[in-house]
């Protein structure tokens, strides 16, 4: 039986996330771990500990052992949550796949059986929205991809994916940082991670929406969208516009799901914002008097 890591990767921790934390944990398969995959920059390791369990840093400050920053993306978010992966992977060596899913993804049906679907998938990647460079020649991010200097390869070979839910296998992991070590690869994970894995042989497929990477019989099952346009709109899993609430129709993914600017969407409770309140008021006062 293959194990499976589950990183829940977020920089919150109020109820909304806690709750889909605790349902992603409630359903998956007896050989799915799932980890709070958090922002260390943003939450302490006290805080993750007492309230989400079993736990592990993003990687904030060592990913670029595993991923050389490119030009147009040099911090960590957005672009290098492959260079976060690869940290992950040295930290969690022991597991055979390895699904990475961001806190504003949704599925509306049970995790068990979607994580089951693939159970016998041999796919090094799988991802969503995979395209390629001449189906989408204006996507905005294909700038930031940096060829090592001895590859050559060709547009028609560069490929683009949507990774807000993403498995890789331990094969694509190795492949990733040997290549990024030995070769220097560099550009946001949507272009560059199944741009090197397909140029090294990998196998990659798209869980389940449209284009020429989904499998027969798998075409719209787990989300649908428009994979040719910059937004991915319309659809149930999009880059943008965010959505409230998940849509009514069962098991689907549905991304992203939450308020934009969170100010009323994750917060732990309102005891903590009226005393931010009254605090913020009093030194007002204290310094009235000064």
């Amino acid at each position: 039986m293959k194990r499976n890591a589950v990183l829940f990767s977020s920089h919150l921790l109020g109820e909304t996330v806690l709750a889909r934390l605790q349902k992603l944990r409630a359903e998956v398969p007896e050989d799915h771990d799932v980890f709070f995959y958090y922002d260390e920059t943003r939450l302490s390791e006290a805080e993750v500990s007492r309230r989400a369990g079993q736990a592990l840093p993003h990687g904030s400050h060592d990913w670029p052992q595993y991923k050389r920053p490119c030009r147009y993306f040099p911090d960590k978010i957005p672009g290098n949550e492959d260079g976060m992966l690869l940290s992950a992977f040295h930290r969690l060596p022991a597991y055979d796949n390895y699904w990475y899913l961001e806190y504003d993804v949704v599925y509306s049906g049970d995790w068990k059986s979607f994580f089951q679907s693939f159970a016998g998938n041999t796919a090094d990647l799988l991802s969503t929205s995979i395209a390629r460079h001449d189906r989408i020649p204006d996507w905005p991010l294909w700038k930031s991809l940096e060829l090592p200097d001895e590859v050559e390869l060709p547009q028609q070979q560069w490929l683009r994916s949507f990774n807000p839910i993403v498995r890789f296998s331990r094969a694509a992991l190795e492949t990733l940082a040997s290549e990024y070590r030995e070769h220097r690869w560099a550009g946001h994970s949507e272009c560059v991670v199944p741009t090197v894995l397909t140029y090294r042989g990998l196998r990659i497929e798209d869980i389940g929406g449209d284009g020429e990477f989904v499998p027969p019989g798998r075409e719209n099952r787990y989300y649908r969208n428009n994979w040719l346009d910059k937004s991915l709109t319309p659809g149930t899993f999009v880059f943008r516009p965010a959505m409230t609430a998940p849509g009514p129709e069962p098991d689907l993914l549905w991304h992203p799901v939450k308020d934009t600017d969170h100010s009323t969407w994750d917060r732990t409770s309102e005891q903590p914002t009226l005393l931010s309140g009254r605090l913020r008021d009093l030194l007002r006062r204290l310094s009235g008097r000064v």
